[in-house]
């Protein structure tokens, strides 16, 4: 029996961080040697598609460089945003070459965001009519066209193989990644000799912190592979091979009910 294809390598499959940061940088080094540069995608995407999954792929490498540099300097969690976007960009390039139409989803959402910010920039007494003008008439043009407007996260990921765990890891590492409790959590211990039974570590270490290298390298794999896969002429498929088999993950892209890309 072949076993199933894996989107994303277990957290705990990595114990050693030099090992993850080689897999990172030679992921971000693949994608720099022609500057991820783009040339002609697929027949079956659309524009909006083939440009969304090229620069959600893009900016995810500009994050792992960020990442490497950021991991260097701390031994805390301050690391946990951004392979929190690093995730976001990966699922949301697997999810553009999957679904038809995601592209001017997301163009959608997009506009309605820019509608809402706008309306409160009016509130605040400045002139920005034109641009009202301008996002109102988009969204207009879209709705004509029958774009839907859903464009929910959650949904992307378990539209995905693997696709509820993934959505899990988001959900972790969202709690480590905006104020609340959790940023409390993260710089305090238990102490029965202090008076409100916690003392404060300036700098605790991070006990996931390997494990969060690996869901970056892995996502970052993964945004890189769909946009590898929308290309009408791959350039990198070899490479991207030997690199999955170190991370222990799959050169293809699944939906949630096992289908994926038609191939060419």
């Amino acid at each position: 029996m072949t076993a199933a294809p894996k989107l994303f390598a277990p957290p705990s499959k990595y114990h050693d961080p030099a090992f993850v940061r080689s897999i990172i940088t030679s992921l971000c080094e693949l994608w720099e040697k022609d500057d991820g540069a783009g040339g002609d995608f697929r027949g079956q995407l659309d524009p909006a598609r083939a440009v969304a999954i090229h620069t959600h792929a893009h900016h995810a490498v500009k994050m792992a460089r960020a990442l490497l540099v950021l991991d260097d300097a701390t031994t805390g969690a301050e690391t946990v945003p951004i392979v929190r976007l690093i995730l976001e960009c990966g699922v949301t390039a697997a999810y553009l070459l999957l679904r038809d139409g995601s592209g001017d989803s997301m163009i959608r959402k997009g506009s309605d965001q820019r509608r809402l910010a706008l309306r409160d920039i009016a509130s605040l007494g400045m002139d920005v009519e034109d641009s009202l003008r301008e996002a109102a008439a988009k969204i207009a043009e879209l709705d004509r066209a029958g774009v839907l407007t859903g464009w929910i996260f959650q949904q992307h990921c378990e539209s995905l193989h693997e696709g509820k765990q993934l959505y899990a890891l988001y959900r972790v590492l969202t709690s480590e990644s905006h104020a609340g409790m959790r940023i409390a959590d993260l710089y305090v211990v238990n102490d029965d000799q202090s008076p409100v039974g916690v003392a404060f570590v300036a700098d605790l270490p991070y006990e996931a912190k390997v494990a969060s290298l690996g869901i970056a390298a892995s996502m970052l794999f993964l945004a890189i592979n769909a946009d590898e896969i929308a290309r009408a002429k791959p350039r990198r498929t070899t490479q991207l091979g030997t690199i999955a088999g170190r991370l222990g993950v799959s050169t293809r892209i699944l939906r949630a009910d096992g289908s994926e890309h038609p191939s060419r």
